[in-house]
């Protein structure tokens, strides 16, 4: 589920504890840590095969823990209450006591709201939604050690209604909406921007390492001119960004572009002059002119090197004559 680590275990003596119940669809378990440090972390490549589709849900007892979500530090103290959507990035250098509940993401969908800012929301100690939650899995974990195999299904089914309740109920108002629809685009363009480089970069990759079906993908992605094209023109300004560095004069057109995900030479160099209006060897003539890839992009008239090309043509035909 996690990729673990133990970064302390030759210095200290490390003592992990836990325990688990397994109820109807969901598990809970406490782990309590001393003598040292315990993090653990799920990356893109770890998402991709274990195709885990869970909310996990923390109660700290005791200690801080550490978070980085999606790039974004935080810290959780005794007493919070933390979300990890696990088709979603994160790194977490754990509390020494705590408690998790870990659901299926099917048990919260039939909430009227989307469930994306639930990755690496916390309750803070005191707000009304951290004292009624936390009370509940208190008592959660209370009733699991009595708790038949029939009893488990229906106290999770209560769990999810309140956790949908407390966090997932009613409409969502424009504001909502908004908010969560240019969240949800920065997250989609840090990782493209992230990625450039992979030729397997597209649609289906992106919903497989986002989480997303490819009508949402593609809805968010529309006022960039949508998936396929903003993929496109943000390779095309890398090369163009690259082949103006004077560092990598010693890569060749197409290796500049193949570093960027291009692989098809006829459809590089059709798109980089239809985005740019001029061949990308150009730039290694002019590149001091040539440094704005949007400026040029935006320019009408034929450039310096298209009118010396047909000085060149017309004086290369003079001398022929």
């Amino acid at each position: 589920m996690f990729d673990t680590e133990f970064p302390d275990m030759d210095q200290y003596q490390l003592d992990l504890r836990t325990r688990v119940y397994v109820m109807g669809p969901a598990l809970l378990s406490r782990a309590r840590l001393e003598g040292g440090e315990f993090r653990f972390s799920r990356d893109a490549e770890k998402i991709a095969t274990s195709s885990l589709d869970l909310i996990s849900i923390y109660l700290y007892l005791e200690g801080t823990e550490s978070r980085c979500i999606e790039g974004v530090d935080q810290i959780a103290e005794t007493g919070d209450i933390g979300f990890l959507d696990l088709t979603r990035t994160s790194s977490v250098s754990a509390a020494s006591y705590v408690q998790n509940l870990i659901l299926p993401r099917s048990l919260l969908e039939g909430s009227k709201r989307n469930l994306d800012h639930l990755h690496g929301l916390i309750l803070r100690k005191g707000s009304v939604a951290n004292t009624v939650l936390g009370a509940h899995l208190r008592a959660l974990w209370l009733a699991a050690a009595e708790a038949s195999l029939e009893d488990g299904p229906a106290l999770i089914d209560a769990t999810a209604g309140l956790v949908s309740g407390l966090l997932l109920s009613g409409p969502e108002s424009e504001q909502d909406q908004h908010d969560l629809a240019d969240a949800q685009l920065v997250r989609i363009r840090r990782y493209i921007n992230r990625h450039l480089g992979d030729t397997t970069l597209g649609p289906d990759r992106l919903c497989d390492q986002l989480g997303l079906s490819r009508a949402a993908l593609y809805r968010h992605m529309a006022p960039l001119g949508g998936v396929a094209d903003y993929i496109r023109t943000q390779r095309l300004r890398k090369v163009y960004l690259t082949l103006c560095d004077p560092s990598y004069a010693h890569l060749s057109v197409m290796e500049v572009a193949a570093v960027w995900g291009f692989g098809d030479t006829s459809g590089f160099y059709r798109s980089f002059k239809r985005k740019y209006s001029l061949n990308p060897g150009d730039l290694r003539v002019y590149p001091e002119v040539m440094k704005s890839p949007e400026a040029t992009a935006q320019r009408k008239a034929p450039f310096v090197t298209d009118w010396l090309g047909e000085v060149d043509a017309d004086q290369d035909g003079k001398l022929d004559a």
